[in-house]
């Protein structure tokens, strides 16, 4: 049986990532899933790979999931993208700078390029960037942090590092969204 592959775009947004990885871990479909990793700052690249393998163990996932570093690597032959990019002045008090070829702008030129039957499923605006085969989900899920920046990056870093589980993210009822949308990405509600 064929895999549907999936490429997470901007899979290091923290405030979105463990409850998209939790909804994918969460899918028992009737085709298993090729999940792929995207995000250009390699820390949180390796970050949500660490919870999203977290995810997939405890749920006993089947699914197939790895991250790269390269966009068009991560795009050959994807059947959907989920598209989540953060902001991307994200590390401005770091010494790490995002590369300037992946500003948003142009991760939307290199997503419209793809052929029309590539499904994007858009998790921060409105926008869509595919007319034909986008959809915008902009309220699911509920972007986490907002009580104290502190505390939410503690916590990111006690999952990734396995010493606490999110558990909460696998509750296949908070997921119902995007699971629809992997047994149907052409319905027009979710």
């Amino acid at each position: 049986m064929t895999s549907i592959s999936i490429t997470v775009v901007g899979s290091g947004n923290m405030p979105l990532a463990p409850a998209v990885l939790g909804a994918l871990a969460s899918y028992y479909g009737e085709r298993p899933l090729d999940v792929r990793l995207f995000d250009p700052h390699p820390d949180f690249l390796e970050l949500s790979f660490r919870i999203g393998k977290s995810l997939f163990l405890i749920a006993k996932s089947t699914h197939r999931i790895a991250a790269y570093s390269d966009l068009a690597i991560a795009l050959e032959a994807t059947d959907r993208i989920i598209y989540m990019p953060a902001n991307s002045n994200r590390d401005e008090n770091s010494n790490q700078q995002a590369p300037s070829h992946f500003n948003d702008g142009d991760w939307k030129n290199e997503l419209k390029i793809l052929p029309e039957d590539v499904h994007i499923l858009n998790l921060v605006q409105e926008e869509l960037l595919n007319p034909t085969a986008s959809k915008a989900l902009t309220g699911w899920p509920t972007p986490m942090g907002a009580e104290s920046s502190l505390v939410f990056a503690f916590q990111i870093l006690r999952w990734a590092n396995g010493e606490d589980y999110p558990l909460n993210f696998l509750n296949s009822d908070d997921a119902r969204p995007l699971h629809r949308w992997l047994d149907n990405p052409s319905a027009l509600e979710y």
